[in-house]
């Protein structure tokens, strides 16, 4: 419905200053305009179930691997070692936890675990999904 409005009142605005005024008698709704506003809130709902879906968390172990991912996102392309990781708050944590939430996160393709050349011996770095593209290259 947002959209639709938008759509309509878009072209509906008179006056010198553009704002608040709204001839009715020129809204029209055609075809393109329905498909138009008919994609956007189907964007627009889709990017706010994404963004939500990665925030809410239903238990513990959920909280621990969302703010790892985080922190691994924060590294951008250069990445994040698991020795940084460790030397972060989110990353103290028994070896053994530390362990099954980057199994985890490597699983479940939000991290990957490559090896990034350096000027003397290749860094084993957790790269977020995002920054893949930019290490490849």
């Amino acid at each position: 419905k947002f959209a639709l409005v938008r759509a309509c009142s878009a072209k509906a605005i008179v006056g010198e200053d553009k704002k608040n005024v709204i001839d009715q008698s020129t809204l029209l709704i055609d075809a393109n305009i329905m498909l138009w506003a008919c994609e956007l809130s189907r964007v627009t709902i889709t990017g706010m179930e994404l963004g939500a879906k990665d925030e809410i968390v239903d238990s513990n172990f959920a909280r621990i691997i969302r703010n790892v991912r985080n922190a691994i996102a924060k590294g951008r392309e250069r990445g994040v070692t698991a020795r940084e990781l460790k030397r972060t708050k989110v990353g103290k944590m028994p070896e053994r936890d530390f362990i099954d939430v980057m199994k985890n996160l490597v699983e479940s393709g939000d991290v990957h675990l490559i090896k990034i050349p350096t000027k003397g011996r290749d860094r084993d770095a957790y790269v977020y999904k995002d920054f893949i593209e930019e290490v490849k290259t």
